[in-house]
């Protein structure tokens, strides 16, 4: 058995997305807008045709009783929306590059922030991952949300640290 090639960096041209922009809570709806720019990326079908899509998709899921902190409660809105997601709480780094060069984004669950935060994983190389933070720049400081969250590159350690501190590593594997 060999073991699966992968190219040495890759990058998908997942449309970056900012929380801070959202209507109903810019500094809390990372879950939420990290969903929708995985959605928007694989085209899955709005249903309204006003506001942003992270905003109907907050709106969703308040109408349905779902909790967007509930990471099974934000597959079930990937999979409402006509996609899939394979949550897992145990997911390897391995797993995920493998995702990515499938074509297809992965939402991860980190402690970028005390309450936790999800963020977008959208590529890697050889050193990290590159990812979309939807609220900015994060550094071992605290965040600079004046400066752009995307493709953000995140070091496998630093992924390690912040993303699984306790070994499990949450991931939402979506695709189409």
């Amino acid at each position: 058995m060999h073991p699966k090639l992968q190219p040495d960096t890759i990058r998908i041209k997942v449309l970056y997305k900012s929380q801070l922009d959202d209507w109903y809570n810019p500094t809390g709806l990372c879950n939420i807008t990290s969903i929708a720019s995985c959605l928007e990326f694989l085209q899955a079908n709005r249903r309204s045709n006003y506001g942003q899509f992270e905003e109907e998709l907050y709106e969703y899921a308040l109408n349905q009783g779902y909790s967007r902190h509930s990471p099974t409660d934000l597959a079930r809105i990937v999979r409402d929306y006509g996609c899939r997601d394979n949550f897992k709480t145990n997911a390897t780094i391995e797993e995920v590059k493998d995702w990515l060069v499938a074509g297809n984004p992965v939402a991860i669950h980190s402690y970028f922030t005390s309450f936790g935060h999800l963020i977008v994983g959208v590529g890697f190389d050889n050193e990290g991952l590159f990812i979309h933070d939807p609220y900015g720049e994060w550094s071992s400081t605290g965040y600079r949300t004046d400066l752009s969250g995307a493709y953000l590159h995140y070091s496998y350690r630093l992924i390690r640290n912040v993303c699984m501190p306790d070994g499990s590593f949450w991931v939402h594997f979506i695709s189409k």
